[in-house]
């Protein structure tokens, strides 16, 4: 199975395109900070654990961009408690 992470947010973001000017056409289960942090959590992530697009093996995020990321994910985590918890009632 290839789970695509674009697929994924575009789903959850209400699948938005520059077609609809950015207007959500489906159900919008995040957006705002929660779609920005998806979206910051995958980039960062992809550039330092998948590839590193800046050539340099060196390079490596400082601990700034780690602990924003850290509480980015927690941020999300929580989101997502309470969009499942939501559902379930």
């Amino acid at each position: 199975m290839d789970i695509k992470y674009w697929d994924i947010h575009k789903h959850l973001s209400g699948n938005k395109t520059r077609d609809n000017n950015y207007n959500p056409t489906t159900t919008e289960y995040y957006s705002g900070v929660i779609e920005s942090f998806s979206d910051c959590i995958y980039k960062v992530s992809s550039d330092n654990g998948a590839h590193n697009p800046y050539g340099n093996p060196d390079y490596k995020p400082t601990v700034y961009t780690v602990t924003a990321l850290t509480n980015q994910l927690l941020d999300f985590l929580l989101w997502y408690k309470a969009l499942i918890t939501k559902e379930q009632n």
